[in-house]
């Protein structure tokens, strides 16, 4: 009977020991579990600042982009209208050379005109 006692006791002890070992194990549990959401809750806030500031990084880089664009086409116009204006000046240049052509061939006819003249009125 005292050694079924002493196995009661020691069966006794044991159970207690289990419990209290189930006992750290779930408050562990519980603690890793705080633990993981907190670590994972950080994560997820550290991370949606980390996207929320690269999308905003990009929208920025989207609008200089927009921006370029609409420099670029403004200044596209501007290269357009110079060529225009150029092509305009470059028909006017020549259109007046033609004309100093002419003129100058009207001066030399003049020219030998009255020269002819004044050796005609030489040997008149």
């Amino acid at each position: 009977i005292t050694n079924h006692m002493k196995n009661m006791n020691k069966l006794e002890d044991m159970k207690f020991y289990i419990r209290k070992i189930n006992a750290e194990r779930e408050e562990l549990f519980r603690i890793l579990d705080i633990d993981m959401n907190t670590d994972l809750n950080y994560r997820m806030n550290t991370e949606f600042t980390i996207i929320k500031s690269q999308h905003e990084k990009t929208m920025l880089d989207m609008e200089k982009i927009t921006q370029s664009i609409t420099g670029n086409q403004h200044l596209c116009f501007v290269c357009l209208w110079f060529s225009i204006r150029h092509t305009h000046l470059l028909k006017e240049c020549s259109q007046l050379k033609k004309k100093v052509r002419m003129l100058l061939n009207e001066n030399r006819k003049l020219l030998v005109e009255q020269a002819d003249q004044e050796t005609s009125f030489g040997e008149e």
